[in-house]
């Protein structure tokens, strides 16, 4: 018999068997790990009354352009992201996996075959693969942005899950990243099994994390920024996590979404929760390290984004006064939406990006304008270059016309700026008053 210590746990090897056929089996402080030698872990349990429950909820958080822009980052990593994770989940249907980005999943889902597209609906059907949790077209920052683009943003990611899947309606501890962080060495043969350290600090961190909460169910989150591009190693690891912990004892684990550890929260009437009625503005990650710089950076692009927005909201105006059927500017509402984006319009992102996000808003204004004047009974031109003195229509055309308009639901003083090639000018109404 052999004694294997570690830094945080003992584990004991024995070997038992007919000689030339040993099996190892290991034991750890306070109870043995039965390894599945068929390859089957069990990761099925029921809600516990008298342990805590311990949620695994797998998911990855995708920014729509940070480091490199949004095109990049589907192209590299999120394609196989949704791909691999699509294909895990239908491996065993206790598994399961929140996606929130629906700018990423979207364009995902274009690409994909109707039989893909029928999997995935069957995933979400059965809860194996959540899309509820926020649903917006991006995870918009909260602070930079009017309230009117989130509501957009948010209900424009919504409206593609009402009609494709009929919805009405940040990470584990550290050194279980298993994209990046050791595996779970749990096969008895190996020198360096690590399944009585690595579930005894896994169990001990949730134990800590239950002191910190009301009732007897905690969550974490398994994920973190463009994880799960190997979702076979990810599911492979926690089926292992949730096989041993719930072995070892002290826990219940298992697999879970957010809107399932909510529901079992609220379903506890002995919890009275409290209520916080201020924001959590300026954020700090550390002492003195505040988050108030990216109230004002990139100050071009925060006021690129309320223009585009004062333009999306005149265009849908116009489209209900002309007794349109439908919304013709979804280009302009996914641009709008995307700059939201909390590396977006915060100006935390590259300058490569900050310039892509500026780009697209470019297209997506374009496609506002021509949409007013499919409105319009008149076509008209739209001075773009107006704030540095140029505008066609003004300097070259003498008399010319040009329209204001409100689209707030109350009066607006307002000075209006336009260039033009004469030192004097006389200003009348369209209706020929002065």
């Amino acid at each position: 018999m052999v004694k294997v210590w570690t830094a945080v746990a003992a584990a004991v090897v024995t070997y038992a068997g007919a000689q030339g056929h040993a099996r190892p089996s290991f034991e750890c402080e306070h109870w043995k790990p039965h390894y599945p030698f068929n390859g089957h872990y069990n990761t099925t349990t029921a809600i516990s009354t008298d342990k805590l429950n311990v949620h695994l909820i797998p998911h990855t958080h995708d920014d729509p352009g940070w480091l490199i822009t949004v095109d990049q980052y589907f192209t590299q990593e999120v394609d196989y992201i949704l791909d691999t994770v699509v294909t895990e989940l239908q491996k065993d249907p206790k598994r399961r996996f929140m996606y929130v980005e629906q700018s990423f999943f979207q364009r995902w889902w274009r690409e994909q075959s109707k039989e893909t597209k029928k999997i995935v609906k069957k995933l979400v059907k059965n809860g194996q693969l959540d899309l509820e949790a926020n649903g917006g077209w991006v995870m918009h920052d909260e602070a930079a942005p009017h309230y009117s683009t989130m509501l957009d943003q948010t209900a424009f990611g919504h409206k593609f899950l009402l009609k494709e899947f009929g919805y009405d309606g940040y990470g584990g501890p550290g050194g279980f990243f298993f994209e990046n962080d050791s595996p779970i060495k749990d096969d008895p043969y190996l020198h360096d099994n690590n399944v009585c350290e690595r579930i005894k600090t896994f169990v001990d961190h949730s134990l800590e994390r239950a002191k910190h909460t009301k009732g007897n169910h905690v969550f974490w989150p398994m994920g973190t920024d463009f994880q799960y591009q190997n979702a076979h190693r990810w599911f492979k690891n926690l089926d292992k996590l949730i096989h041993y912990a719930n072995q070892e004892g002290r826990v219940n684990m298992f697999y879970s979404t957010l809107g399932q550890y909510t529901d079992l929260k609220l379903q506890d009437k002995s919890l009275e929760w409290s209520v916080k009625t201020d924001d959590f503005f300026p954020y700090a990650d550390q002492p003195n390290g505040y988050w108030s710089g990216y109230f004002s950076s990139r100050p071009a692009l925060k006021r690129y984004v309320r223009v585009a927005n004062s333009l999306l909201q005149s265009v849908r105006q116009l489209e209900v006064w002309a007794g349109a059927k439908s919304t013709r500017v979804n280009h302009l509402v996914a641009t709008v939406g995307l700059s939201l984006h909390h590396d977006g319009i915060t100006g935390t992102e590259k300058q490569k990006v900050s310039d892509d996000y500026a780009q697209r808003l470019g297209e997506g204004v374009g496609n506002g304008h021509w949409r007013l004047n499919e409105l319009l009974d008149t076509t008209v031109d739209f001075c773009f270059l107006a704030n540095v003195s140029i505008c066609n229509r003004s300097t070259t055309s003498d008399p010319f016309t040009f329209v204001v308009y409100n689209p707030l639901a109350v009066a607006h003083s307002y000075t209006i700026e336009l260039p033009i090639i004469a030192k004097n000018a006389a200003v009348e109404l369209a209706n020929g008053t002065a």
